[in-house]
């Protein structure tokens, strides 16, 4: 019996009203004098209980002199909890959301480690509910398949800029027109996922040294309005790229494009 009452005060009773409670279950019903008697408790504090008990449904009582009181049938009275407990709880965590929506978030977090990175990637996709763009190799893009699947059947719209071969069925997925060599050599490790104009994760995975690759995420508008758009014109580039031979041995052989990829500066962690 000790048990179920302390069990019964994770649940927002009080120590004497889980044992009025529980003695209650015992009998068909009592008066406060029986219930005082059982429990030990004094007359004065079992009445005030009594009425605590009957506020929170888990009591009702018969209108005789002196009043008979009966405890609500446990399996009825816990559904209701449970009930009430769960739409607080939403309640709750409607109303943090709302707050955390209020609150300007531009801070940059650094996330240490190819698993956590990588985690923290297949969050993010789960999470999206609108529009999904993932800039990454085709090794890593493979790695997030069946994530990117699951969010392209929910009807999200899902963009992949690939460096290397990669394909998805039902996904816009564009090639980058770079040689294979530089590819490998450059961007087959780096990660840049946009979730909803809302998340961003930017990192180098390397799995080779899993424990040392480094990765950021943020929430900052400003920094995420920038990094999309950015994407956006990458894809755009590409697209055109990959129509064009002449644009796509213009990438692949100007001395520019050739200083820009040499050393994957842009996304380079020390």
């Amino acid at each position: 019996m000790d048990s179920v009452t302390e069990l019964l005060c994770h649940f927002g009773f009080s120590k004497n009203e889980a044992r009025v409670y529980v003695a209650l279950m015992q009998e068909t019903s009592a008066t406060g004098y029986q219930i005082s008697k059982s429990t030990g408790i004094s007359r004065a504090e079992v009445y005030r209980v009594l009425g605590n008990l009957a506020d929170k449904g888990a009591v009702v009582w018969q209108q005789t002199e002196p009043a008979l009181y009966m405890a609500v049938e446990p399996e009825s009275y816990l559904d209701r909890l449970e009930s009430q407990f769960n739409h607080n709880l939403q309640k709750v965590r409607e109303e943090l959301k709302e707050i955390n929506r209020q609150t300007s978030n531009d801070t940059i977090v650094y996330i240490k480690g190819y698993d956590h990175i990588l985690h923290k990637a297949k969050e993010m996709i789960a999470s999206t509910r609108y529009e999904l763009y993932i800039r990454c190799g085709a090794t890593l893009a493979a790695l997030l398949q069946d994530d990117l699947k699951k969010l392209s059947d929910k009807g999200v719209k899902v963009r992949i800029l690939a460096y290397g071969d990669f394909s998805m069925e039902g996904i816009q997925v564009v090639t980058h027109p770079l040689r294979h060599d530089e590819v490998h050599r450059h961007r087959v490790s780096q990660l840049l996922l946009i979730s909803d104009i809302r998340k961003m994760l930017v990192g180098q995975l390397e799995p080779e040294s899993s424990g040392t690759v480094m990765g950021t995420y943020s929430e900052s508008p400003e920094i995420i309005h920038i990094m999309r758009e950015m994407m956006r014109s990458g894809f755009h580039l590409t697209i055109l790229a990959n129509e064009s031979n002449v644009l796509s041995r213009f990438m692949g052989e100007h001395e520019l494009f050739q200083e820009i990829y040499k050393d994957g500066s842009i996304l380079r962690y020390e």
